[in-house]
């Protein structure tokens, strides 16, 4: 009996191992089931994921594409009768640079219609005084020959500069002169540059008018049509009048500061040229201005030439003159409020952008 017992015993045991390892391996599949189950859940969400990735990064290279496509839309070619030159010097010499530009550029140095009269009544004053020197008894031979040069060479500056306009101008650059220009827009970057350039050409008696956003819109009108109407040679402008002027007379556009955006370099150096005539861009590059030039390059598709008729000598010739016209303009700006104008905008731009700030946090805190 014991040995029979203990045989079934054995037995049994056997038995619940045998089912214990049975119920094991039915739970070792169902667990290994399940598992294979979730791996290809897995798959599927990361095959799902790649998709969409995929369709996501379809869409931001389409989106890429068309703003591409619309900026070289909205973006104007440059006009084909226009040259582009630079000038390097100094950042503290723009303005000095400036005045020689003028003075030998702009015909008859920048100078208004009413200056040149008054100078040939001068000179007809004078060589009228001559003559009734010499009716008197006065035997001055050497007077009489250097009024005889100067009437001269007055005679030949004159014909000169209407046989110019009348040449092309490869010609003119083999016999080193250069086509003056009648009419010109200087660009600056602030209101404040506009309003000191225009103060500092003025007291040098160059023929210029101001144009900025400081003023109210009856003068920003009046300077425009005095523009227009040729009135005036010169318009010292901001980027105000970079866009939507139509002034077909504009021989000389002159970057005294280049522009951030190469978009409104391309927009600032359009208002010369137009209309199958020809025009000249003179950028002012100073030592910081390297990666903005580049990048004007790249926008309008065709590299600046070095101008060779304004050099070092010609900014130094003129550097006193510069400082004593600069200390008059800024005394008549402080006289006018200039500066008072320029805080208050100073201000109001911080304000805007205070709340701009404010906006876009509240929008973030909604979201």
């Amino acid at each position: 009996m014991t040995s029979s017992l203990d045989a079934m015993a054995r037995m049994a045991s056997g038995g619940n191992q045998n089912n214990q390892n049975k119920s094991k391996n039915k739970l070792h599949k169902i667990i290994v089931t399940e598992e294979e189950i979730n791996d290809d859940d897995d798959d599927d969400d990361v095959s799902k994921s790649s998709t969409t990735d995929s369709d996501d990064e379809k869409e931001d290279r389409n989106n890429k594409d068309i703003i591409k496509t619309m900026e070289r839309l909205t973006t104007p070619k440059i006009p084909a009768g226009l040259t582009q030159e630079y000038i390097f010097m100094p950042s503290r010499v723009r303005d000095t640079y400036l005045i020689a530009t003028i003075r030998n550029l702009m015909y008859k140095g920048g100078r208004s219609k009413a200056d040149i009269e008054q100078d040939r009544k001068n000179k007809t004053k004078k060589n009228r005084n001559g003559k009734n020197r010499n009716a008197h008894g006065h035997n001055n031979k050497n007077r009489s020959r250097k009024r005889g040069r100067n009437q001269y060479e007055n005679d030949s500056d004159s014909d000169s500069d209407s046989d110019l306009d009348d040449e092309d101008e490869d010609n003119n650059t083999n016999n080193k002169k250069t086509r003056k220009a009648k009419s010109a827009i200087i660009f600056v970057s602030t209101c404040e540059r506009c309003g000191y350039i225009s103060q500092l050409l003025s007291e040098l008696n160059v023929d210029c008018i101001p144009l900025h956003s400081l003023l109210s819109q009856n003068r920003r009108l009046a300077s425009l049509g005095k523009f227009k109407s040729q009135l005036t040679r010169i318009l010292v402008a901001t980027d105000v009048a970079s866009r939507g002027l139509d002034i077909p007379h504009v021989d000389l556009v002159i970057n005294l500061e280049l522009p951030r955006k190469p978009s409104d370099y391309i927009h600032r150096v359009g208002r010369t040229a137009r209309a199958g005539r020809r025009g000249l861009a003179l950028n002012f590059v100073s030592e910081n201005d390297v990666a903005l030039v580049k990048a004007c390059e790249k926008a309008s598709g065709r590299e600046m030439i070095k101008n060779e008729f304004v050099n070092e000598e010609m900014a130094i010739s003129y550097m006193g003159t510069c400082v004593k016209a600069g200390r008059l303009a800024k005394m008549k700006l402080m006289e006018v409020g200039f500066d008072e104008l320029v805080k208050k905008q100073r201000l109001m731009k911080k304000r805007d952008r205070r709340e701009r700030a404010k906006r876009a946090q509240r929008a973030e805190k909604k979201l």
